[in-house]
């Protein structure tokens, strides 16, 4: 039995009710948490885009994907990811799953990563509107 119990960790746990929105500039960093009760899992996945981030075991292993290695920080008492220096291929889906006998999403979140802009011209005339251009950069 105690081996057994090895195999798994405590957490707690609140199922998601659908994904946040977060919007972030290229360069910044964003902290995804999650909502937590007590259960027992055998890991615990952050993915984007169905891909794994990174795996924490009920052993206290934190494995990372080699493309986030640097960029990526799990808080092991709250399970909240942090990725810093954004890049527009960090666009997409990120979903905490609890995974034990079934996998159970967590928490869901559409991140958007935006390029810096510039403005190159400002119009205004008296009584009219304003007419800005900007121009996405990096």
């Amino acid at each position: 039995q105690q081996q057994a119990d090895s195999l798994f960790r405590q957490c707690v746990v609140c199922e998601s009710n659908g994904s946040s929105d977060v919007s972030k500039p290229v360069g910044d960093s964003v902290q995804l948490d999650v909502q937590i009760k007590e259960q027992t899992f055998s890991s615990f996945i952050w993915k984007h885009n169905n891909n794994i981030v990174l795996r924490y075991t009920s052993k206290g292993k934190i494995i990372k994907h080699d493309s986030y290695k640097d960029r990526v920080q799990f808080n092991e008492e709250t399970y909240s990811l942090t990725l810093k220096n954004l890049q527009k291929t960090d666009r997409g889906l990120y979903e905490a799953i609890l995974s034990s006998e079934t996998d159970t999403t967590l928490a869901q979140y559409n991140l958007t990563v935006w390029g810096k802009y510039y403005i190159k011209s400002v119009r205004v005339k008296r009584n009219s509107s304003c007419i800005i251009h900007a121009f996405e950069f990096n």
